[in-house]
């Protein structure tokens, strides 16, 4: 017969259980830690939350995320040896999405605190009102970090951000940066920047990681050109430009071999790109003035087109020869095609038009008859 001897187990007030012994692992230490902190030395309102937690952790719900982080963050306040990362992690958490209007007066006036939870994949800042207005270093502190989103009034970025070596995807929107001293190349990971009403603090892209296979730009008040840094993207698949006042062209002689989508709307300068561009696509989107009167080679390889504006599908009528591999036609809103007839016998491999309100406006009138 075999007799399996069972140690005792002590629950702390987070409804985690843990053995005990006569030499405590460090999990049991900080359970004890913990619960001499919440009587001594924590809030009644700290001690309210953690009661919440555990009814929660016994019950059908899960914690919310945001709350246990905000109530972590006190904690972590009050002692330096207490391993809240763990705890955040044991209640399976590994993203810190922090917005304002939360209780987080204990990390607006440490924000240091982040660098305590080391094991975050992701984190999402939002208008929070952190110390002086400024971003933490402590984001730098963050080593396993692979999505960083900020949002809000913000003046700079931090140095530290070009220490995430694992950080994949970027997103920044309505930051109003004053300057920016970053270095992207350092984020050797990078593969998604996602860059929204933000300034670049400069009339040229800057230079970004040769890794990068996604790039969205949308209303950056400041870009005025591309520059020559997209050439240095050899896996760029996915290009987005939208709504950049300031875009007056393309003319750097990009070659991008492996871009599958190009996207330009509404960037109200753009005319024209280089004729020595390659662009290596299959789908491309155009909503507003591009010039393609010029280097067919470009668009071989292009077989899907997405059109909105009736001045570019005339265009596009009038040199059917860049588009010999077209198969599929995409008019998204257009309603307006008085004055169009499509020159079907030019396109050869057309097998679809998609969209718009088709009318009697002579558009079908070069339609061979089957």
């Amino acid at each position: 017969m075999v007799i399996l001897a069972l140690k005792p187990k002590v629950t702390n007030q987070l409804g985690f259980s843990f053995p005990l012994s006569n030499d405590p692992s460090p999990a049991v230490r900080m359970g004890r830690k913990l619960e001499c902190h919440e009587g001594q030395h924590a809030s009644q309102d700290i001690q309210n939350a953690f009661k919440c937690r555990k009814k929660l952790i016994k019950g059908e719900k899960e914690p919310d995320m945001r709350d246990v982080f905000c109530v972590l963050c006190e904690y972590a306040s009050l002692s330096a040896e207490l391993d809240v990362d763990y705890l955040y992690a044991r209640l399976g958490h590994t993203i810190i999405d922090i917005r304002a209007g939360q209780p987080l007066e204990a990390l607006c006036e440490r924000p240091e605190l982040l660098a305590r939870f080391p094991s975050v994949t992701f984190l999402a800042i939002e208008e929070v009102p952190f110390c002086g207005q400024q971003l933490p270093e402590s984001i730098g502190s963050l080593p396993l970090l692979e999505k960083l989103n900020i949002e809000g009034d913000y003046k700079t970025l931090p140095k530290s951000i070009e220490t995430l070596k694992k950080l994949q995807e970027f997103k920044i929107d309505s930051v109003p940066l004053e300057s920016l001293d970053l270095d992207f190349r350092q984020l050797t990971s990078l593969s998604s920047l996602i860059w929204y009403y933000t300034p670049i603090c400069g009339a040229e892209l800057f230079d970004l990681p040769a890794g990068l296979t996604k790039i969205d730009l949308g209303r950056i008040p400041d870009l005025q050109r591309l520059g020559t840094n997209l050439d240095k993207l050899p896996q760029l698949q996915h290009l987005k430009i939208s709504c950049c006042p300031q875009l007056a062209s393309i003319d750097e002689k990009l070659t991008l071999a492996n871009l599958n989508n190009l996207t330009l709307w509404k960037n109200p300068l753009l005319s024209s790109i280089h004729a020595d561009t390659v662009l290596g696509n299959q789908k491309t989107s155009f909503t507003n003035g591009i010039d393609i009167r010029f280097a067919p080679k470009i668009y071989e390889d292009i077989t899907r087109l997405q059109i909105q504006e009736k001045k570019l599908l005339a265009l596009v009528c009038e040199h059917a020869a860049c588009f010999p591999n077209l198969k599929e036609l995409h008019l998204g809103y257009a309603r307006d095609l008085t004055g169009i007839r499509f020159p079907f016998g030019a396109f050869s491999q057309l097998e679809s038009i998609w969209g718009a309100d088709f009318g009697d406006d002579g558009f079908w009138d070069e339609l061979p008859l089957c």
